[in-house]
């Protein structure tokens, strides 16, 4: 049976007498499993197969300590006192040990839920030998949302680290402390498949996968896919990839193109300046479910709601400071159909996007000067494998991914331009391949395998408009 909401003091052992002697068997295995395991103080014994389950402390005195709990047939108790339950977490979930905060000129700004009303205060503390220690304070508002603005950090540099804990101030003791935590710069990779597409699928993917663990000052970290009608201040569930050195295991499931890129900029910075790369994509998506401020209600014709992936994917993570911006789509803006014509109106929708996440970014941080980030993207390839791929025909469902290269640009045939200012474009339309890692020869080659070249033309762009 369900004992969540049962609430029993104490260790409950359950006993199925139709078992019979395999029954008192079983029991007496998984009460030594139970007695060897931490926290457990209940086990399940499934009457059919006999199979056991320990289950977690259940507190409070709602039933008596006899009677029959549903499914079963009795059950007793040993008085043992249950370890209190956890308290929730004070940071938002974007939040975690090992992630990189941005480095200065920026302040990097943290923020998370609290009682309504509570103060709080944050304390950044070097590890190790204690050489550096700030503390910050900030009070939850009537929703028990908090935010704070830390000191302006230096690249943490190989070697440094620094704990970051939240405790409450009327409650020291509920407090959450993130350890591993470095300064450096931070990239927000973005987009739809070809964004989404990991390193475990690309040409050479041994060789990269083997080679990550060379950069362990870069680390990533993935958001769970979800969607809102509203703008989120967090997202609504945990990270699907939470914070992590790279590695042949992370990076199997993380961003190619955000990886590539990073890595290569990671070999000209060197250890001294730790990387953090955020991925936050999901396949077969348009410009305007990324677009802020646009109606949910409204829907492309495959159906995709405006606004909503924005809202709960990357609004949450428009409150931290970051340095770059990375984003790979347009593919499912090429579709023909609507008047305009899709891959026509792209041209404004796509500066628009870019305009409002900027904006975004500026407010919520509090920083002007994210305002004007750097955005990088990198223009659609070809749809198929033959030369003439780009123009599939004039019907509606059919797909022209050659206007959707020109709108990219805003019709202006190169980056950066007066409607698309500090962008910069990473040359796709020459690496069609024969074949796809994803989709069937027949399917088309829109997911390419050469990710290397798109890493290296987009690491050009961030090293010129990053780092000059």
């Amino acid at each position: 049976g369900n004992w969540s909401d049962h609430g029993f003091p104490g260790r409950i052992f359950v006993r199925c007498p139709d078992l019979g002697n395999l029954g008192q068997q079983t029991v007496a295995s998984c009460e030594a499993a139970c007695d060897a395991k931490l926290h457990c103080n209940a086990i399940n014994i499934d009457v059919t197969s006999g199979a056991c389950a320990l289950r977690a402390c259940l507190c409070g005195t709602e039933l008596a300590p006899t009677g029959k709990l549903s499914g079963f047939s009795s059950y007793r108790r040993r008085d043992e006192p249950c370890p209190p339950a956890p308290p929730p977490p004070l940071f938002a979930n974007v939040f975690g040990s090992g992630m990189v905060l941005q480095r200065e000129p920026s302040q990097a700004r943290v923020f998370g839920k609290a009682p309504s009303g509570a103060a709080l205060t944050v304390t950044v503390a070097q590890q190790g030998e204690l050489r550096y220690t700030a503390n910050v304070s900030a009070t939850a508002n009537g929703a028990g949302e908090w935010a704070c603005l830390l000191p302006k950090m230096p690249a943490s540099g190989d070697g440094v680290s620094y704990n970051l804990t939240a405790s409450l101030d009327e409650a020291p003791h509920h407090q959450q402390c993130l350890t591993e935590i470095v300064w450096g710069d931070v990239f927000v990779c973005g987009g739809q498949s070809n964004m989404e597409l990991p390193l475990s699928l690309v040409n050479n993917h041994s060789l990269e996968l083997a080679a990550a663990t060379a950069f362990p000052w870069v680390r990533v970290a993935v958001v769970n896919s979800a969607s809102s009608d509203t703008p989120l201040r967090d997202t609504p569930a945990p990270l699907l990839l939470p914070w992590q050195r790279a590695s042949p295991y992370a990076l199997g499931y993380f961003s190619a193109t955000c990886w590539l890129t990073a890595r290569n900029i990671a070999e000209m910075l060197g250890p001294s300046v730790p990387l953090g790369l955020v991925g936050s994509y999901v396949g077969g998506t348009p410009v305007e479910s990324w677009t802020p401020g646009l109606n949910p209600a409204d829907k492309d014709p495959e159906g995709h709601q405006f606004a909503v992936l924005y809202n709960a994917m990357i609004a949450p993570l428009t409150g931290m400071a970051i340095r770059v911006i990375l984003f790979y789509q347009g593919e499912n803006n090429s579709f023909r159909g609507g008047q305009p014509e899709r891959w026509i109106k792209y041209a404004t929708d796509f500066p628009l996007m870019i305009q409002r996440w900027r904006e975004a970014w500026a407010t919520n941080t509090g920083q002007s000067a994210l305002g004007d980030t750097p955005f990088g993207f990198v223009q659609i390839g070809p749809r198929d494998c033959s030369p003439d791929a780009d123009h599939q025909g004039s019907t509606p469902g059919s797909t022209f991914y050659g206007g959707v290269r020109w709108s990219q640009t805003a019709f202006q045939y190169a980056v950066p331009n007066e409607k698309m200012p500090n962008t910069f474009m990473a040359v796709a339309a020459d690496l069609a391949e024969g074949y796809s890692p994803v989709l069937d020869p027949k399917a088309g080659c829109v997911h390419f395998g050469d990710k290397q070249d798109v890493g290296w033309r987009l690491a050009l762009g961030v090293a010129k408009h990053v780092y000059g």
